[in-house]
């Protein structure tokens, strides 16, 4: 495995668990994490990978896909370990909160890892001694 598909699962990796993270501490505390965990977990996922936009973003969508997935089964389940994720998403049973879940989370995530790689970039670039 090559370093660029090291550093793309690793950003993966990354921003799933900041996601689950963010799902866990919203019970009962804050109704703004289904907007602000993907986002952040996608933002983690696009600076690790310090790509191009498209591969930061992808990095960020891949994560936030398997996170919507965990945090619906859970939903599913009746375990709600993550309600506080899932609040909003509260529009028909089953495959439709999947399907919802995983359209929001995945957006989020890919904005995320976007303006993650943006963040790299500026952060990588050296001031001109002008």
């Amino acid at each position: 495995m090559d370093q660029d598909a090291k550093n793309l699962w690793t950003g993966v990796v990354a921003g799933f668990i900041i996601m689950i993270f963010f799902a866990l501490i919203s019970i009962d505390v804050m109704k703004f994490i289904p907007i602000l965990g993907p986002f952040v977990g996608g933002v983690v996922a696009g600076y690790i990978v310090h790509k191009d936009i498209m591969t930061s973003g992808k990095a960020g969508l891949y994560a936030g896909i398997l996170t919507a997935i965990v945090v619906t089964l859970d939903f599913m389940s009746g375990l709600k370990y993550m309600k506080g994720a899932t609040i909003p998403y509260i529009v028909g049973s089953g495959f439709l909160v999947l399907i919802f879940t995983i359209i929001i989370f995945a957006f989020l995530s890919f904005l995320g890892g976007a303006f993650g790689s943006m963040i790299q970039q500026k952060l990588q670039k050296k001031p001109s001694g002008n």
